[in-house]
């Protein structure tokens, strides 16, 4: 007797709806109140000028490099509006970071002009909605969690697919459990430090540091500070996101005052974000857990190398990275370094396990990481 084909797993087709996306992409602006909006442009503008002149004496390794110098140059009007204090332009493009150019960095399956107008593409949109909520599907069965704990902030006009009446936001169930895995790993601590290296947008530090009354669970532990290292074209985004997104919050940006350096210093601010040549200025131990997810590989060769040498003197927890493990990677006329190779010392860390990423399956090229230190 021939048996029935065997059920797919996490398949999405009983929560696809005809509004799913249609509902998903409608217009969120105005969702930021006026003087938050300009405050944050504001400090923003000061921290990316001050950045930028501070990197002209930085070391070669941290000089943009790689893929994201391209990245940067495509994005040169919105840079430059930043950093010659163009505030209405800066604050237009911000207001709406998720569906004009700078979109890029909330992208997972589509950009938003592949979803809507001319540019959409209805193959495009069909792999959106199957794989995002595939993902919603993944995340619920292995956090268990609230969906209400997936809902975001309006910074930037955001967009997604509306999910049993929630909306699910591109990589929302990925920087979701990415809080909740790093919650776990510092349980416990006394005023634990998370330095997180290339944030994007700062999703994940969003649900780790939104305040038990927007959120069923709480923050990762009492007193916890979170630490952005990133290039200042991407910090300027990172940056807008939280002061928009967690108002009453410390959050200290480069240029604001002295670096804060010591565990005592960071434990001043629920946030720091510091441009990539800040690492040095962080103290020996300073750091409990780091994180990385999709761009050490991305990096030049030299770069990755003093980001890991780093890491070895800084981190006194855990190393956790998600990053590409396959030969032959080129983007953008650059080669990727797969994470096997990572001039990591093994000497300091010990790795505690090694694991197919969680949302992009076994047939994907990423693979999740996590050492502890010896």
């Amino acid at each position: 007797m021939l048996q029935a084909p065997p059920a797919v797993a996490f398949d999405p087709t009983p929560l696809a709806t005809d509004s799913s996306l249609v509902e998903g992409l409608r217009d969120r602006a105005h969702g930021v109140d006026p003087a938050l909006h300009a405050d944050a442009v504001r400090r923003v503008s000061a921290m990316y000028r001050a950045a930028c002149l501070a990197q002209e004496a930085a070391p070669p390794q941290y000089q943009p490099g790689g893929e994201w110098a391209d990245y940067n140059r495509e994005r040169a009007w919105f840079y430059n509006a930043l950093g010659s204090g163009d505030l209405s332009l800066a604050g237009t493009a911000l207001a709406s970071f998720w569906r004009n150019e700078l979109g890029a960095i909330v992208k997972e399956y589509a950009r938003f002009d592949q979803l809507t107008g001319p540019g959409r593409s209805e193959d495009r949109a069909e792999l959106f909605t199957r794989s995002v909520l595939r993902n919603y599907l993944v995340w619920r069965e292995i956090v268990g969690a609230d969906p209400a704990e997936l809902d975001i902030p309006l910074a930037g006009n955001p967009w997604g697919l509306m999910i049993e009446g929630r909306l699910v936001a591109p990589k929302a169930t990925r920087f979701h459990t990415l809080a909740w895995r790093c919650r776990e790993l510092l349980r416990g601590l006394d005023a634990p430090v998370m330095l997180e290296i290339g944030a994007g947008y700062a999703g994940a530090a969003y649900y780790l540091l939104r305040s038990s009354a927007g959120a069923r669970q709480p923050a990762a532990s009492p007193g916890l500070t979170w630490v952005d290292i990133d290039l200042p074209e991407t910090l300027a985004i990172a940056a807008y996101s939280l002061i928009v997104s967690l108002p009453g919050r410390r959050i200290f940006l480069f240029g604001e005052g002295p670096i804060p350096s010591t565990r005592q210093e960071l434990a001043r601010y629920d946030a720091v974000l510091l441009p990539q040549f800040g690492l040095p200025t962080l103290a020996d131990g300073s750091v409990d857990l780091l994180l990385n997810t999709f761009s050490f590989s991305e990096m030049p060769g030299p770069a990755l190398a003093e980001y890991l040498a780093q890491a070895s003197r800084l981190v006194r927890g855990y190393l956790l990275h998600n990053n590409m493990d396959r030969q032959g990677v080129v983007n953008r006329g650059f080669e990727r370094t797969p994470a096997s190779q990572y001039p990591l010392d093994v000497s300091r860390f010990k790795l505690l396990s090694k694991s197919f990423d969680l949302f992009h399956g076994h047939s994907g090229d990423y693979r999740e990481w996590l050492y502890q230190r010896i």
